[in-house]
């Protein structure tokens, strides 16, 4: 709202999300409601405003003799546009409004090859966009602002960009004599894409290989503030504990499907307005011994538009499928593969205080993180912030309730299991991971198990029983019928986990 006593300004945009692409048009209404009194304004317009913010640290004297670092805060506009919604005419200096309530309708363009939106608003350092109302009241008087921040994008075409689109190798040799050889297929990307690699090791010494960790990293700067940040982190399967001469083992990994901002290079000719942000993989591999652990650092390109490519990559199943395996096969324990980390709060492991509700984890964006790392082997660690005084908010509270509903039916799927040699299955395009059913599903088809005379499958927490099934074909696979399950069978909301027992992985031809 507004910051006047006597009157009360809101802004309604077309869209709910509040996220648009550069060379849109931004338009909505603005409303005022004056409550008491009459208003005299000179003018009221709205700007629709791009600005980064960014810190300097200099030296101040103590007064002691000494000195003292001081940080210093900047911002600076690269983007401006004005649209004036209501002034007094040309004979008149004021125009006085009644009481009442009053509509603007309002539209501002966005010029094409902006840069991303980048951290919180009140963030340092960062880059914003924001709507500003403003009231323009005689020069003795206060102005009335009000501001409502949106997110802005430019739209990266990764085709325009063959090269991030052509395979990539990169090598690097350790200490001990352990070299390793990552080839990636491609190093351009979207959210919601597989990133497909394969890792070749070199270990003519066999040292004990512990694990190996992936992770995103997202580094901007801005002006002269740099910063960088994990935004997802996982442990590869397969190549854990081994002492092998010689490994070699192909892996996908899913990108986390939400929205981040693409990888771009922003410049004016103020040296101080500048933004460049950009992704690197960073291959961790941990080894027995001191000083022997190694990374590997791969720059990639992260796009806003699909590339033809995307259509080959995989799927993730909207259902977790749990195969039953012989705890004796377990390739790692829980002392080996550290935990991955999550905090509720998408940008702090601390409490905010003005974190919103759009700031948090959904459920489902949890129970995703929980099924996809430990179908890969990993282990999970969900961070909650508590206030100063010690107190968890309640929406912490609401996350936490939720995952321990869903463990105590789901549990089984979670608890003391370990990576079956498919992570996910790609056969039916309506079946992924996204934690819900598609209402016109009536039959799940799996390409990776292979059934047997003795194989059973159920659904856990479910009174329906054993689930009717059929072989997919005879190169494998099987379909579960799923007509006879009903709403009121699930004893849990958000993702399900069907149980197949006496099954076994369908082989490939890769080595």
């Amino acid at each position: 709202m507004g910051n006047d006593n006597s009157s009360a300004i809101t802004i309604d945009v077309d869209r709910n999300n509040l996220f648009y692409y550069s060379g849109e048009t931004v338009s909505g209404i603005v409303r005022l409601n004056i409550t008491e009194e009459n208003l005299k304004t000179r003018e009221i317009y709205i700007s629709l405003i791009g600005e980064i913010g960014y810190t300097t640290t200099r030296s101040v004297p103590d007064g002691k003799g000494g000195s003292l670092s001081r940080n210093e805060y900047y911002k600076r506009q690269f983007y401006y546009k004005e649209v004036s919604l209501s002034g007094p005419s040309i004979t008149q200096q004021e125009f006085i409004y009644d009481r009442g309530r009053y509509a603007w309708l309002f539209q501002i363009p966005l010029i094409e090859n902006l840069p991303p939106t980048i951290n919180k608003p009140d963030i340092y350092p960062r880059v914003r966009y924001f709507l500003q109302v403003i009231i323009d009241k005689s020069w003795y008087t206060s102005n009335i602002k009000y501001k409502k921040y949106l997110t802005v994008y430019p739209r990266v075409n990764l085709l325009e960009n063959p090269q991030c689109l052509s395979s990539s190798i990169f090598k690097f040799k350790n200490r001990k004599d352990i070299k390793l050889k990552a080839t990636f297929n491609k190093l351009g990307y979207i959210s919601g894409e597989n990133i497909q690699f394969t890792l070749e090791i070199q270990n003519p010494r066999k040292i004990l290989i512990l694990h190996n960790n992936l992770s995103i990293l997202k580094c901007y700067q801005i002006a002269k503030g740099f910063d960088k940040c994990i935004v997802y982190k996982t442990i590869l399967p397969k190549i854990v504990n081994l002492t092998n001469e010689h490994i070699m083992e192909r892996f996908s990994i899913k990108i986390p499907s939400m929205r981040f901002p693409p990888s771009y290079k922003f410049q004016r000719e103020n040296p101080n307005i500048f933004v460049h942000i950009y992704y690197m993989l960073e291959l961790t591999v941990k080894v027995e011994g001191i000083f022997t652990n190694f990374h590997i650092n791969v720059p990639i390109t992260l796009g806003t538009e699909r590339n033809s490519d995307l259509s080959q990559q995989q799927s993730f199943n909207p259902l977790s499928i749990s195969y039953s395996s012989n705890p004796e096969q377990s390739i790692c324990n829980d002392d080996d593969a550290p935990p991955d980390y999550d905090s509720i709060d998408k940008h702090s492991w601390g409490y905010i205080r003005t974190s919103g509700v759009n700031d948090y984890l959904t459920i489902q964006e949890i129970l995703y993180q929980i099924i996809t790392t430990v179908s890969t082997g990993g282990n999970v660690l969900i961070n909650v912030g508590p206030t100063s005084y010690g107190k968890i908010s309640p929406i912490y509270e609401e996350r936490l309730r939720q995952m321990g509903s869903w463990l105590k039916v789901n549990g089984e799927a979670i608890y003391n299991s370990i990576p079956w040699k498919y992570q996910n299955d790609t056969i039916n395009k309506n079946v992924c991971f996204s934690l819900s059913f598609q209402k016109n599903t009536i039959e799940l088809i799996l390409g990776a198990p292979i059934s047997s005379s003795n194989t059973s499958i159920t659904l856990l927490g479910s009174d329906v029983g054993s689930l009717n099934w059929r072989s997919a074909g005879t190169s494998g696979g099987i379909v579960i019928e799923l007509s006879n399950i009903k709403i009121c069978s699930f004893a849990s909301n958000w993702a399900w986990v069907f149980k197949l027992q006496n099954v076994t992985p369908k082989q490939t031809n890769e080595k």
